[in-house]
């Protein structure tokens, strides 16, 4: 409805329209009992934008979403994923959460990523002690792993694709100037 305001010029056209796509269970439900107030008019009855916004809030807002997130992310395991795909995941779960520290938020993850991710992890000296780093390692030996699985099998002949190098970035002095690339 934003950017068209010639398409929807008035309250009722608004209205309408959002409720034309509520059509499964209880939203068809609920948009019927609107529809029936508004032809006959009563009291209360939703027949502006504000007053269907607030309704709709009300009638549907989820008081227990921190909760049902937290369950969320307790039941998310990596699985066959990737730990990235896992890691995205978790975190656009956890910020839903009412879990601000990061020891916990780490523990929950911990819980979700692959076994053998974990002890992995776990081999490192110092081992990782904030969520971030966890991530980022455990990134880390995954990818790896992902690469070594392909190696194995292009040199078995399972695949005709050479697997991808990984590249190997070079430290650079953030201060020198790249003089090669440029053109007198």
């Amino acid at each position: 409805m934003w950017g068209n305001e010639k398409r929807f010029a008035t309250e009722w056209i608004k209205v309408v329209f959002v409720l034309s796509y509520m059509k499964d269970r209880t939203a068809e439900h609920w948009r019927n009992m609107r529809v029936q107030e508004m032809m006959e008019n009563k009291q209360g009855c939703t027949d502006s934008w504000n007053a269907l916004a607030a309704q709709l809030e009300k009638d549907f807002h989820d008081s227990n979403l921190a909760d049902n997130q937290l369950t969320e992310v307790e039941m998310l395991r990596q699985g066959t994923g990737t730990a990235d795909e896992y890691t995205v995941k978790f975190n656009m779960l956890i910020e839903e959460t009412n879990i601000k520290e990061d020891a916990l938020r780490l523990h929950y993850y911990m819980k979700g990523i692959n076994e053998a991710l974990v002890y992995k992890v776990y081999g490192l000296n110092p081992v990782p002690d904030t969520l971030s780093l966890w991530q980022e390692k455990a990134i880390m030996y995954d990818n790896q792993w992902c690469q070594a699985k392909q190696f194995a099998a292009w040199r078995g002949g399972k695949t005709t694709n050479p697997p991808s190098t990984p590249k190997m970035s070079k430290a650079k002095d953030p201060n020198a100037m790249d003089i090669d690339r440029s053109r007198l």
